[in-house]
């Protein structure tokens, strides 16, 4: 399961979005402005660009990220 802090307007949450649709993987959306506790966790953790993706407990990053993380994944369920 992914998990991605997102906010409206965002292309780059969209396009996160659409490619873990397209992937037929699963997430999960917090939106940024809605949850204070996404506000202060990303203030304390210098994060300041959405979208910021997690997938299980493990950090990802942002959209392009993203795109090398799961390329990785497919990598190594070839091997």
């Amino acid at each position: 399961m992914y998990y991605i802090i997102t906010k409206d307007n965002c292309i780059y949450c969209d396009k996160a979005k659409m490619f873990l649709n397209d992937n037929m993987e699963a997430y999960q959306t917090i939106d940024y402005k809605d949850n204070v506790f996404m506000k202060k966790l990303m203030f304390k953790a210098e994060l300041v660009t959405l979208p910021q993706i997690w997938h299980n407990d493990e950090y990802v990053g942002g959209y392009n990220e993203l795109l090398s993380y799961h390329s990785y994944l497919d990598v190594d369920l070839i091997m």
